[in-house]
Order: structure tokens, then C-alpha cells, then sequence
């Protein structure tokens, strides 16, 4: 972002606060307690939706699903004349790959009377309480996200001080089938130290846990919770908000007590939250205002090189529109055939959902499709060591099994074919399937094969050298590699060779101390024995993806 841009932004963020806090309307929901509207309009649930970076105070672990954005929110409650309630919070995705916020609030009342011995009213004065929050998100796991709150506040009225910190700390896992279940523990080793005249005390707060549970399905949400303060009961919450596209949420709910209402719009990469609280006793309603601001060249590839300063807020949204976008894009895709634009569509869903793999399933799915097993199986095998739903890592091995024993059938078909150079062929299919397996003594005997009928091939030089080397045979490798460098015209064959013998070079190898006679012959004697682990396999490429 240049000098120019800069000065754009910070402007526009200080003539955004400006305006919030000195014209917002007249609102408050629970005086004590600064909450946004969109979490009171959903029943004050959401321990386990990362709604953005309000939902840092429900749960700090939504904070590592900050991507790819900034966000600044400011909120004003206003219970009367004489008391009020503001906080301004702002969050970033960071380099590490989690999510830093940071939230100063402030609540004001200046009507708590005073009274003399008699009871007599001798004037009003001011209690005032500050609350500086700073808070980091990140992925445990490729399923799990923590977060912890470190939260510092005071609290201040004629003649008296009072000082306190407290820990928050979260949990959110994404479960299977669109189901996310959330943990918070509020408060760990919080107390509040008092200084006045009279002299010092300390008070210790009330911890809290939450559980929550949540559902998304497109456009949908529904958050569930149930919470329980130490000297409280349970208190049970729910919500569910319904967006139509980008514009426009739908929200209701219930806390345990009353109905919440409400709903969001949004202008461009400005949104407005309203939630009404008909069971509320003092007062009715809650705005808030928030801006977002987007990683331009994220944008930009995502659109193709259009101008992201336009495309990019219309275009992006965790939890709704970005994904809506791109989802509809696939569905037209694999409508029309077009399986290249669908992967492509695929491979960005993935870099905004990393935790939904339902992504790449359907990528695995289409390669297998158009053929590409060995692309499929790559997509398996990091789908099972990622997982964490068992019967997901379970059918995703299985997948992987069954293209093995279908790249092996085909292999053993050239073989038997009788031709060289479809022979050839079936024993590089072999040495391949070995190699992606890391059975190196299965992959040489097979390159051994195809060598005897193609001759001594670069390609295949170098494929039998990084076998040599996975069983430590570094003598014969360097001979391969020396030979490639001798016979080969590719530059890029070159210079991989090269790179292999400077790193066995620097591991200690046996370059220039070594053997030639103890180096595999190119010409070995072909092999004919194979594995039989998957004889008579007839399973079809469709079948593979079937019921996963």
C-alpha cells in the first residue's frame, strides 16, 4: 500500500470513529456490559462462530479466523443522559498465520447519587470503568483453533481505585458435517485491587465457562451455548441469523429470558448491525458501525487483475459471500465440463476454507474423473493426515489404496502387452507408484526394467538416483548422476542432477571415493516378479470417490 492509500485509511478510520461517537443513536441493551448488536440479536450465543472480530470477546479463539482482511469496529450504548458505554476493536490477520485484536472500552455513569448520614442528597458523582483487552488466535491443529485474552481494567469514583487483569482462553474445533463446537473459560485468576482511603481490599470476579455449538449451511447460521457463571446457574442461549447475499442478515434469538431481534446491512465494506430487545426493561434497540479493510492483492488474483479496490469488499466474506461466490462458480463449472476452471475455482475455496474439507474431496473427485489418479491420490493422502474425523481418514486411506491397486492394474496390462515401448511404460508406472510409496528398492528394480527396454533415459537416471539415495546408496547415485550430466541436453535435468550431488556432497557422500563397479548396471536384467497384493482388481476410477 503506497504513502497515498495509507493517508486514505486513516482518515477514513478516524473520520469513521468521529462520526460514530459523537452522532450515533441513542441505544443500549445491558449497561455493564459492552456487547455487540449482532451477537445480542442472536440470544448473546456464539462461543463457537468466528463472526469476525467482535467474536473475540465470546471466544478469542475466533481470532485465527481473521484472513486476509483488517477490521475496525466501534460500538456507543447509551442507557440516559447521564450513562453511556463505548469500545473500539480492531483486528488483523498476522504473518504467523493467526489473528491479533485489540479492544479499548469505556463505561461512563455520572448519576450515582450521594448522601449524607441523614440520607439527604448531596449531589451526583461519576463511577468510570476502562477495560483494555489484547488477544491472539491461532490454529493449533488444521481443525482446532486457540486463543487466549490478556484483559487489564480499572475502575475509578471519588476517593477510590480500583485495578484488576484477567485471562481469557478458547477453543473452537471444526467437527463434521458444517458443525462447529466451541469452549471458553472467562476470568482465570482474575481480582480486582481496591485502594482508598479506608484502605485496600481485593475483590475476586466470578469465572465463567461457555459451551457452544454451532451450525452453517450456505447463508445459514445457527449458534447454540449454554454458560455458567461461578456463583450463577446455567443459563441456556441460541440464535440464528439468515443473510440474502451480500447485503442483507436476518438475525433472531433467545437468551434464557427474552425474544432478540434483528439484522445487518451492508454498504460497500461498511456494515451496520441493529439489534432489538423487546424484553429489555429501560431500553429497546443497538447500532453499531464497522469497517473492514482487504489485502488488495488477495483481490486481485482472486478477480482475475481487476481493480480489487472495487471487486474485493463486494467479493469477500468469511462466512458467507466469498464462498457463495466461488461455490456458484463451481457448480457452472462442473455444469459445463469445464473441469480445468473447476480445480481452479477449488484451489482458491480451499485457501479461504483450509478446514472444510469437503473442498478437497470434490477436487479429488474431478481428478479422478478426468483421469488424473495419481493427482487424486495426492489430494487423498493430505485429506488423511490433516483429518481428524476418524471415518474421513479412514475412507480417504481406503481411496488411496484403491488408486494403487488401479495404477497397478494398468501397469500390469502394458506389461503384458508384448510391445516395448507400452512395456516400458507399465515398468515406469511401477517405479512411479513405488516411489510415491517410498518402497526405493521396489522403484529401482522397476526403473532397472524400463532402462533395459528405453535404454539409459535421463529422466529415468534421475528418478533410479533419488531411489539410490533413499535406501543410502549414494555411491551409485553419484554414478548416475554424473552419467545424466554426461548424456543429458535438458539444462533443467542438469542442474537437478547437480543439486543432488552438491547435497550429497555436503551430508558427506562418496563422491570421489567410491566404486563404479558397485554402481547398478543401466542395462540389468528385467524382472518379472511382481507384487500381488492387488491381482484381479476391478474396481472402476468412479468407484473410487463413491460414499466419501
Amino acid at each position: 500500500m503506497n504513502s497515498e492509500k495509507a493517508v486514505s485509511v486513516i482518515m477514513m478510520m478516524a473520520a469513521f470513529t468521529v462520526a460514530l461517537f459523537w452522532f450515533s443513536p441513542s441505544a443500549l441493551a445491558f449497561f455493564g456490559e459492552v456487547s455487540d448488536p449482532r451477537t445480542l440479536a442472536m440470544g448473546s450465543a456464539g462461543s463457537a462462530d468466528p463472526r469476525g472480530v467482535e467474536s473475540f470477546h465470546l471466544n478469542p479463539a475466533s481470532l485465527a479466523h481473521i484472513r486476509n482482511h483488517r477490521e475496525l469496529s466501534a460500538i456507543r450504548q447509551i442507557l440516559d443522559e447521564s450513562s453511556r458505554a463505548d469500545r473500539i476493536t480492531y483486528g488483523q490477520h498476522m504473518r504467523t498465520g493467526g489473528g491479533l485484536g485489540l479492544t479499548f472500552s469505556q463505561m461512563v455513569d455520572e448519576s450515582i447519587q450521594q448522601r449524607d448520614d441523614q440520607g439527604a442528597l448531596k449531589g451526583f458523582f461519576d463511577f468510570r470503568q476502562r477495560e483494555l483487552n489484547l488477544g491472539y488466535g491461532w490454529f493449533g491443529s488444521s481443525r482446532i483453533a486457540l486463543g487466549g485474552v490478556w484483559k487489564y481494567r480499572s475502575e475509578s469514583y471519588p476517593g477510590s481505585e480500583a485495578t484488576g487483569r484477567a485471562l481469557d482462553f478458547g477453543i473452537m474445533a471444526d467437527l463434521a458435517s458444517n458443525f462447529r463446537a466451541g469452549l471458553v473459560l472467562r476470568n482465570l485468576d482474575a481480582s480486582m485491587k481496591s485502594d482508598s482511603a479506608a484502605g485496600s481490599f481485593t475483590k475476586f470476579l466470578d469465572q465463567e465457562i461457555g459451551l457452544g455449538l454451532s451450525w452453517k449451511r450456505g447463508l445459514t447460521i445457527l449458534d447454540m451455548e449454554a454458560g455458567k457463571k461461578e456463583s450463577d446457574t446455567w443459563r441456556f442461549r441460541a440464535g440464528v441469523e439468515k443473510s440474502f447475499g451480500d447485503a442483507l442478515a436476518l438475525r433472531a434469538g433467545w437468551d434464557s429470558e427474552n425474544v432478540t431481534l434483528g439484522c445487518g446491512i451492508r454498504i460497500k465494506n461498511m456494515f451496520f448491525d441493529y439489534a432489538y430487545l423487546p424484553g429489555s426493561l429501560e431500553s429497546r434497540a443497538l447500532i453499531s458501525m464497522k469497517l473492514k479493510f482487504y489485502r488488495l492483492d488477495f483481490f486481485r488474483e482472486l478477480t482475475g487483475g481487476k481493480k480489487a479496490e472495487q471487486s474485493g469488499p463486494a467479493l469477500y466474506e468469511a462466512n458467507a459471500d466469498m464462498v457463495t461466490v466461488l461455490d456458484g462458480k463451481l457448480t457452472a463449472a462442473i455444469s459445463s465440463s469445464d473441469f480445468r476452471e473447476a480445480e481452479v475455482v477449488l484451489l482458491k475455496l480451499m485457501s479461504i476454507e483450509p478446514n472444510n474439507f469437503s473442498w478437497p474431496l470434490k477436487l479429488a473427485d474431478i481428478r479422478v474423473r478426468t483421469g488424473d489418479l495419481k493427482g487424486a491420490r495426492l489430494v487423498f493422502q493430505n485429506i488423511s493426515s490433516r483429518t481428524l474425523d476418524p471415518g474421513l481418514a479412514t475412507q480417504t486411506r481406503k481411496a488411496v489404496r484403491d488408486i494403487d491397486a488401479l495404477l497397478f492394474t494398468k501397469a500390469a496390462a502394458s506389461l503384458s502387452s508384448g510391445e516395448m515401448p507400452e512395456a516400458a511404460a507399465g515398468h515406469i508406472a511401477l517405479a512411479e507408484l513405488a516411489l510415491a510409496q517410498k518402497k526405493y528398492a521396489s522403484a529401482i528394480v522397476s526403473l532397472n526394467n524400463a532402462m533395459a527396454v528405453a535404454g539409459p533415459d535421463p529422466v529415468l537416471l534421475l528418478k533410479r538416483s533419488m531411489a539410490l539415495i533413499g535406501i543410502d546408496s549414494t555411491g551409485e547415485a553419484v554414478v548416475d548422476l554424473e552419467h545424466i550430466i554426461a548424456i543429458s541436453d535438458s539444462p533443467e535435468i542438469c542442474r537437478e542432477a547437480r543439486l543432488l550431488l552438491e547435497d550429497i556432497g555436503r551430508r558427506g557422500g562418496l563422491i570421489g571415493n567410491r566404486d563404479p563397479a558397485s554402481a547398478s548396471g543401466i542395462a540389468a536384467p528385467a524382472r518379472t516378479g511382481h507384487d500381488d497384493s492387488f491381482s484381479n482388481y476391478d474396481k472402476s476410477p468412479g468407484e473410487i470417490v463413491e460414499g466419501i
